[in-house]
């Protein structure tokens, strides 16, 4: 094996990857988007397309009030077929939009939670939240979005740990 003699040089295009940004409620991701969204209009770039499922007066720009899980469905099916020009669709809370898109199955299905199934119901809803949030992906905007962790302890051969979950 021939060892390098020059250091290489990377290049880092922040619009070719997928962004998800995790933490504990409160910590500022919201703002960080928000951020993000007022460096790239400042450069001169088109806006972000903000998705917020909270009624986030904090959060400025062009936002979609997301109030159930339709509206995803509906922002998906209007991005599709309009390919707007936005820099990046912003997901604030992938949280809330995944409990809309569950509470909206075991509605339609008349489930009540936990459903007996031994995950065979979860399966379904992962796999159309999953299918939604690719779909989203493949519009070709690149894509930031922000979760909620919860820190929660463990025991793991008898030692407790702190796990974010």
């Amino acid at each position: 094996m021939i060892l390098p003699t020059s250091p290489r040089h990377s290049i880092l295009d922040p619009e070719g990857f997928k962004w998800l940004i995790m933490s504990e409620q409160g910590v500022g991701k919201s703002s960080l988007l928000m951020s993000i969204q007022t460096y790239l209009t400042s450069q001169g770039k088109p806006p972000i397309l903000i998705l917020d499922p909270e009624s986030n007066v904090a959060l400025s720009g062009y936002v979609v009030p997301i109030i159930k899980w339709m509206d995803d469905l509906e922002l998906l099916k209007t991005l599709q077929k309009e390919k707007p020009n936005f820099s990046w669709v912003g997901i604030d809370n992938l949280n809330m939009h995944y409990d809309m898109c569950f509470n909206t199955y075991l509605k339609k299905a008349g489930l009540d939670y936990p459903p007996e199934d031994y995950g065979k119901t979860e399966s379904i809803i992962t796999n159309q939240f999953v299918t939604w949030l690719r779909g989203v992906i493949n519009v070709g905007i690149p894509l930031i979005a922000t979760c909620h962790l919860n820190m929660t302890e463990v025991k793991i051969r008898g030692n407790p740990f702190n796990r974010y979950i």
